[in-house]
């Protein structure tokens, strides 16, 4: 169980962290 608890928060970690590069993205973008 402690296995699948740690790739869970490991998947929804990742998938935060592509959320944010696209923010980034996006404002990189829109500011040139």
């Amino acid at each position: 169980m402690e296995g699948l608890f740690f790739s869970v928060t490991l998947m929804i970690s990742l998938v935060l962290y592509l959320l944010c590069q696209d923010q980034d993205q996006m404002q990189q973008g829109a500011s040139y």
